[in-house]
């Protein structure tokens, strides 16, 4: 697996970076920070692995670690990201930093 990073999203927006197979994201949707991880002064990094279909689009998202509160957030906003287009479906690794968020 080649190794390259994704820069971050919005400035108040939680981080995400990905360890890709070399498919690049055509298109990211930021996670929005939980209401209760707002209360609870809540912090941390969500570690998801996505499937992507050939067509570019997110087809499954399994959760590899991170608070139970942050990773519905962080799930829903990877369903929606698209990659470029590929021979081939592929696995990614994102991590969702949610240690910024101010």
């Amino acid at each position: 697996m080649v190794l390259g990073a994704v820069a971050g999203v919005g400035a108040l927006a939680p981080a995400t970076h990905a360890e890709s197979a070399g498919r690049r994201v055509t298109s990211k949707v930021a996670p929005s920070y939980p209401e209760l991880a707002k209360r609870m002064n809540l912090r941390g990094i969500v570690r998801m692995e996505v499937v992507v279909a050939p067509s570019g689009q997110v087809v499954e998202v399994k959760t590899l670690g991170g608070h139970p509160v942050l990773i519905p957030a962080a799930q829903d906003a990877l369903r929606k990201w698209r990659f470029e287009p590929g021979p081939s479906q592929t696995r990614t690794v994102i991590e969702v930093d949610f240690n910024s968020h101010g």
